[in-house]
């Protein structure tokens, strides 16, 4: 999807600096014409043909190297913003790699921890039995204590009458 937006905006791009290139070097070669036109005419040293026969081969000397460098100044901008999009789109690529892994170490843990807390859970509960049972021998020894206690106290009455 990314790619597809990617290609569709780099034609886009480059139609625009065609249209940009044209309209540039039409206006360049009005532009040259006119201003040079306009000093001659203004001066009046020279009739129209004159002026033709000038300012034409002037005009077709220079226009290749402007529009050479019209040329080489869209492509430098051409690969600058395709270079610009290239990383854009790689460094989006890697940050969806990270969340991927991301999440992954997420659930990693997160089933770790409950691993973890089920034993907890259950070293609980053997405790929790280990304690039940103490309690009952603690109360079955005390009982059996107080049980003999009160024979001996029960014996020693005896003999004492």
């Amino acid at each position: 999807m990314i790619n597809n937006l990617l290609i569709c905006d780099m034609i886009k791009l480059s139609q625009l600096f065609g249209l940009i290139l044209t309209v540039s070097i039409s206006f360049q070669n009005s532009v040259l014409a006119a201003s040079i036109y306009e000093r001659l005419i203004s001066a009046n040293s020279y009739t129209l043909t004159e002026i033709q026969n000038e300012v034409y081969p002037s005009v077709r000397r220079i226009t290749p190297f402007v529009n050479t460098w019209i040329v080489i100044a869209v492509l430098v901008s051409t690969s600058t913003v395709t270079s610009v999009l290239v990383l854009l789109v790689m460094s989006i690529q890697k940050i969806q790699q990270t969340q991927q892994n991301i999440q992954a170490m997420k659930q990693d843990t997160i089933s770790h921890l409950n691993q973890s807390l089920s034993e907890a859970q259950a070293v609980v509960n053997d405790l929790q039995y280990s304690i039940q049972i103490s309690q009952e021998n603690v109360h079955k020894i005390s009982s059996q204590t107080l049980l003999s206690s009160q024979t001996e106290q029960d014996q020693t009455e005896t003999e004492m009458k």
